[in-house]
């Protein structure tokens, strides 16, 4: 007995030990959890799990064992496992002396077993569980802070079920900001991922962006598939965005990623080529988009059990898209019901975009009311005030209100309503049917212009537009079927302003929002700060892009959400405090076709306005005397036709005559009536931007004539372009303001007889720059040659010119044509050599005439519903009100002779300023002779009026001002004095 008291001291003390060498060795297993090496996690678990007996460990140290196996097994996606190993645990937990409390990791069962449950009843129990376990424990600690955040994620999931997105929002970022604290790196992943879903569903994609970045800094390597989920997710982030190739970038990165980590049967393939379908599919290429549908139809051949996943649905509705783009319903129709009877009961949003291509077939089969009314059942489902609201009476009352902003998904549907009402009247004309077709394009717009009014998310102006250029088309439509004749002024009038919608929209409304300053009396630091939001915005989006630090693209991230909060509530107190400003900001008044004969066209001129679609056109006519509205029907595709022309015209062929003749024929010929012997003012649209009208041969010739002797519509009519009747109209309205800001030239040759890289010199820029020193040397000219003409001197001086000529090279980018730059000097390949078309933008260059002579300044990509993005409409952005442009490259030889000619016109013998262009492109084609051919001299087209330059070269009133300040300073010197000598 006395060796039983003796020994059993002993005993429990070595038992003690060995309890606490258990303790360590979990320890050092779970550590490779929290190091997110998973795989070594759960190696060095299931080790201490198989020499249990031996080890003896407690119920409360098994229970942690079991848990974070559990863990490491989720996290490698190993579902079965980890379901048997969280319920292993919550046994051993269960087994704890009543004694003993609750160990810190305890909630984690509860969450493990909710994660990993097969239906919501036994989620829901689970994690109520979860939060009781959570409530009950210390404030401070690491494990508490962590299941905090599991209880807001939890509390996100619900209110994400019960439809409350703005709470679940709310909820995933208070889970995310306890999880940076714990930095589990893992979870702090999913809540950013969580918080990214939550504002793709609300569109507002820029933030979706935003944290899908943030969840893809945070996932571990040791979660391949996770990672490759998320790349794929911000590549449909950057699709929304229209950032095209920051989509292609993540496609490559995610393709890379996959390959490497062998995820060759990874269920998130589907969603890769989901992804990439999209994106082909916004860009309109369509042979690409079908090859991403053959790639996919191959995977699911190989792995046939994802055809009963809901992204096999999405598939289905993709690949009966590309059928609807090449209308080939036929085949459309049963993918669709084959995705619809997937998808249905499965609360997936791919149902509903099913049922909406279903509305394109039945339309197609002229079923006009079975199509209107499955799109307005989904018009009520998305409908924000709940669907039975809307279908229990007249659903547009529901939309017609100041403040409610429609989601573009609701806005896209009504602007297919409104197609289908004209389709409808298209085969069965009637009042009422134009009547509600007209009445839809209203509502969507109203509800476009309240989206604005709110403030459009930054990115998402794209969108916006392209939603705003579909509704013009249908509203163009049904214009002319509602038109009394060619000839209706009315409807004419109409049309003007629904096509002017299209055009330039960005450049028009900064010079309408800047005259309404003056008009309402906006405070002048309310208009500075506005300003300043745009510029900080558009910095910190440009270094966002450009930023490969992961930390940095966090804190920029950060910078912007912070500064777009900043600028929508400065919006909100200027719409409280000048609603009148507010509301014409956004909705400009319409112009009137007296206000173009007054302040646009000049007696002797016709305006032609072009709305291009691809097989025909839209032309509105008016000259001071006649109006006059045609669609014009096209032989061939607009695109393919100015494309190959283009091509041809670049290499000096003859081929390119037949189409310029054929393109007079269908475009000029059927309003010749019109415009008569006018000179011709042309408003461009789509492809027709980079026709060169004055190339356009007025007769039939014989295939050997001289290119000199040839019949150009340039040797009959002068002709200028305007981005924009509006834009035209504002800048009538502005010009005497600007001209008292600038005087003189500016003259920049940074490459006069040297090369820059790899940039050949151009020796005739210099001749053309001492041309100018010629014609006007005042003490406001300023012209710079080689080292000299830098990008600073631009930038310091260009504010102030009133003629600008840049002899430079330009290099134009197609796919983000914000980085176009112009090249001046500086250290190579840096921003101090590239004056970029962004950079342009943000400039204020309030000068009479710029002169771009550069190759390709008016070619750029052509956006939809926002114009041709290129370097000449930067300028014309910045403020230049005429400009002379190039579409296509042009010699440096053939650019000196033009400017030989026009500038003398334009500075001394003070001819207008289009009229002078156009009689240097004929002095061209008179003197060229064989050289004649448009592919030399057509490049150049003038953009602006017709106004006669001038310089302003005399004193400035500053000059006088400060002329008089110092003449008053020096008399009341000298009266000083002489009270002095005086008192002497």
């Amino acid at each position: 007995m006395l060796l039983l008291f003796f020994f059993l001291p002993i005993a429990l003390f070595t038992q003690d030990i060995r309890f606490l060498g258990n303790d360590q060795a979990i320890e050092q297993a779970v550590t490779n959890y929290y190091d997110s090496d998973y795989q070594d996690g759960l190696a060095a678990l299931d080790s201490l799990l198989a020499v249990n007996q031996k080890r003896n460990f407690r119920p409360i140290q098994l229970a942690k064992l079991h848990c974070f196996r559990a863990e490491c097994a989720f996290e490698l996606g190993d579902a079965t496992t980890a379901r048997a190993a969280f319920e292993s645990a919550d046994v051993a937990l269960r087994e704890r002396s009543p004694d003993n409390p609750l160990p810190g990791f305890a909630y984690r069962i509860p969450q493990g077993l909710a994660a990993t449950a097969s239906d919501l009843n036994e989620y829901f129990a689970h994690s109520e569980r979860m939060i009781a376990l959570v409530e009950q424990m210390e404030a401070d600690d690491f494990e508490s802070a962590h299941g905090r955040s599991a209880v807001q994620y939890y509390y996100g999931n619900e209110a994400k079920y019960a439809g409350d997105l703005a709470e679940a929002i709310d909820r995933f970022a208070k889970a995310a900001s306890l999880l940076e604290y714990t930095k589990v790196d893992v979870d702090l992943a999913s809540a950013y991922g969580a918080m990214a879903l939550m504002y793709y569903w609300v569109e507002d994609f820029p933030k979706a962006a935003f944290y899908n970045e943030q969840a893809l800094a945070a996932s571990p390597t040791s979660r391949p598939e996770e990672y490759f989920r998320i790349l794929t997710n911000l590549v449909g982030n950057y699709v929304d965005l229209r950032q095209i190739e920051n989509a292609r970038e993540k496609l490559v990165d995610a393709r890379r990623h996959a390959r490497v980590h062998r995820l060759a049967d990874s269920e998130r393939w589907p969603y890769y080529y989901a992804a990439k379908i999209e994106m082909h599919n916004t860009v309109l290429e369509l042979d690409s988009m079908k090859t991403t549908i053959d790639e996919q139809l191959a995977f699911y051949e190989r792995y046939p059990a994802y055809e009963q996943e809901i992204s096999y649905g999405k598939f289905l509705n993709q690949y009966a898209g590309w059928h609807i783009r090449r209308k080939e319903y036929q085949q459309a129709a049963p993918l669709i019901e084959q995705s619809i009877e997937l998808l249905t009961g499965r609360e997936s949003p791919h149902e509903n975009a099913a049922r909406f291509l279903r509305t394109k077939v039945l339309c197609s089969e002229k079923k006009f009311t079975e199509a209107i009314e499955e799109l307005q059942w989904l018009i009520c489902e998305a409908d924000l005030n709940g669907p039975d609201s809307c279908r229990m009476g007249n659903p547009h009352h529901i939309f017609r209100t100041d403040e409610l902003r429609g989601d573009f998904t609701t806005i896209e549907y009504i602007k297919d309503k409104a197609s289908y009402y004209k389709y409808w009247y298209d085969h069965s004309p009637s009042d009422t049917l134009l009547w509600l077709s007209n009445a839809n394009v209203a509502l969507a717009d109203s509800l476009l212009a309240n989206t604005k009014k709110a403030g459009i998310y930054p990115g998402l102006e794209r969108t916006v537009d392209e939603l705003s250029l579909e509704l013009r088309k249908i509203q163009m439509a049904n214009i002319f079927a509602a038109a009394d004749g060619p000839e209706d002024a009315g409807q004419v009038e109409a049309a003007l302003n629904a096509s002017e919608r299209i055009k330039q929209l960005s450049i028009s409304e900064r010079l309408h929002e800047q005259l309404l300053e003056d008009d309402f009396g906006l405070p002048e630091t309310a208009i500075e700060r506005e300003r300043f939001f745009i510029q900080e915005i558009k910095e910190l989006l440009t270094e966002v892009r450009i930023t490969s630090d992961t930390a940095r693209r966090k804190e920029l991230r950060a910078e912007l959400r912070e500064l777009s909060e900043k600028q929508q509530r400065h919006r909100d107190m200027i719409k409280a405090n000048y609603p009148a400003y507010f509301d014409l900001l956004y909705t400009p008044p319409p112009l009137t076709i007296d206000e173009v004969r007054e302040r646009i066209i000049a007696p002797g001129e016709a305006m032609l306005h072009f709305v291009a679609r691809n097989d025909y056109v839209y032309v509105i006519a008016i000259s001071q005397k006649n109006v006059r509205m045609e669609q014009l029907k096209l032989s061939q595709p607009l695109d393919d036709t100015v494309t190959e022309l283009l091509d041809g015209l670049r290499k000096k062929e003859n081929t390119v005559f037949p189409t310029l003749r054929r393109l007079y024929l269908e475009l000029i010929s059927p309003i010749e009536e019109v415009i008569g012997d006018h000179d011709l003012v042309i408003v461009p649209d789509g492809h027709l931007w980079y026709l060169p009208f004055a190339a356009l041969l007025t007769e039939d010739e014989a295939p050997l004539v001289l290119n000199a002797e040839r019949s150009y519509l340039l040797k009959e009519r002068n002709i200028r372009y305007l981005l924009s009747t509006r834009l035209a109209y504002f800048q009538s309205k502005q010009a005497e303001i600007q001209a008292a800001k600038v005087c003189g030239i500016l003259g920049m040759s940074p490459l006069a007889n040297q090369n820059i890289g790899t940039f050949d010199s151009l020796p005739r820029s210099l001749a053309t720059l001492e041309l100018l020193e010629r014609l006007s040397n005042t003490r406001f000219d300023r012209y710079f040659k080689n080292e000299r003409a830098t990008k600073n001197s631009f930038n310091r001086f260009a504010p102030s010119a009133a003629v600008l000529h840049i002899g430079t090279h330009a290099w134009i980018d197609d796919r983000r044509p914000e980085d176009s730059f112009l090249l001046f000097h500086g250290e190579a390949e840096t921003d101090q050599q590239r004056l970029t078309a962004a950079e342009i933008y943000n400039l204020e260059l309030p000068a009479h005439l710029a002169v771009l002579s550069a190759c390709s300044t008016a070619q750029g990509s052509l956006r939809r519903g926002q114009g041709v993005a290129n370097l000449a409409r930067a300028f014309a952005h910045a403020g230049c009100r005429n400009l002379v442009v190039n579409l296509w490259e042009i010699k440096d030889l053939a650019s000196s002779q033009l400017m030989k000619n026009f500038y003398p016109a334009i500075l001394t013998d003070e001819q207008p300023t289009a009229a002078a262009f156009n009689a240097a492109q004929l002095n061209f084609i008179e003197n060229a002779e064989m050289n004649a051919h448009p592919g030399y001299w057509a490049t150049g087209i003038y953009i602006g009026n017709n106004e006669k330059i001038e310089l302003n070269n005399r004193t400035s009133p500053w000059v006088f001002l400060l002329s008089g300040i110092a003449g008053c300073f020096l008399a009341a010197f000298g009266l000083y004095r002489s009270i002095n000598n005086t008192t002497a």
